[in-house]
Order: C-alpha cells, then sequence, then structure tokens
C-alpha cells in the first residue's frame, strides 16, 4: 500500500502461518513495479492505486470491525515507523550506502539502459540521483495521498 506495488497486490508475494498462535506474515517479493515506477520503467502516479485487484484487501475492508482495526493499524504506522520523515531517512541512507556503486554502474551500463529495445524510443531517463530526488518527491505525494484518501480506500472506492 505504502508503496504502490502493482505487481504485488494481485500476485508475487508469500502469505504465511508459523502456527496457530502466529499472526500471518506478508512478503512481497517483486518491486519492479513499485514507487513510481512501472514495471517498464515508466512513472506511476502517487495516487494510482490497485487495491481492487487484491481479494483479500476487498475481504478485509468489507468487514467493519476489521476495516477499523486496519484503519487504528494504518494511522499507528502512519505515526511511527511509516512516518514521512523516518521512510524519507532510509531513502536517504540507502542512496548513501549505495551512491559509489549506483555512479559506477550508471556509467557502465548508462548506454546499454537507454538503449533497449523495449524503452528506447524514450527521452524520459533520469541520473540515480535524479531518481532518488524523484522517489524521495513521490514518497511525499503519496503518504499525504494516503493520509488524505484512507478511509475511502478502505471502503474500497479505489477504481
Amino acid at each position: 500500500m505504502f508503496t504502490a506495488n502493482v505487481d504485488t497486490t494481485g500476485k508475487n508475494a508469500y502469505h504465511y502461518l508459523e502456527s496457530s498462535e502466529a499472526v500471518f506474515r506478508f512478503v512481497p517479493w517483486d518491486f519492479n513495479a513499485s514507487f513510481g515506477q512501472r514495471w517498464n520503467t515508466r512513472r506511476a502516479n502517487y495516487d494510482s492505486n490497485m487495491f481492487h485487484r487484491n481479494g483479500i484487501w476487498k475481504r478485509m475492508a468489507s468487514n467493519p470491525d476489521l476495516r477499523d482495526e486496519m484503519r487504528t493499524r494504518f494511522r499507528s504506522a502512519m505515526a511511527g515507523a511509516y512516518a514521512k520523515t523516518e521512510i524519507i531517512n532510509l531513502l536517504d541512507a540507502f542512496a548513501a550506502e549505495t551512491e559509489a556503486s549506483s555512479t559506477r554502474d550508471w556509467k557502465l551500463w548508462e548506454d546499454a539502459y537507454k538503449n533497449y529495445s523495449r524503452w528506447s524510443s524514450r527521452e524520459d531517463f533520469t541520473t540515480p540521483q535524479q531518481e532518488v530526488d524523484f522517489i524521495r518527491d513521490w514518497i511525499s505525494e503519496r503518504m499525504q495521498y494516503l493520509d488524505e484518501s484512507l478511509d475511502e480506500l478502505l471502503l474500497g472506492n479505489d477504481d
């Protein structure tokens, strides 16, 4: 939900229960269509939604008790671990950790990336730093959108 991860919303995720006393765990494993980017690297809007593709989400949101619990947990996460400043700080830390290798890789692979046949006609490519800047802005817009649209999203009005 936070990442607008299209592939993981309807597929490409593990759901597991370790024991009958444990809570279900959800592990996404395909992030190529997330954080404002489609599978083919084109941009996706911060307000793109795909919740109608997720039957578990729809069932939970249709139950008033679960919907209220989802709202409470969402608001708690948005005020804590998923607060915009926390997420932006993580992004900046990851970007700093990978800056040297991403700069090196961009120098090595830039031409091959831009000339890949499935998107070589495009002219909207970004450098690694421009991509980090885009994601930072996208996260800010996404978080504001989710905060303002939570009730509508929980009711399933996401088309």
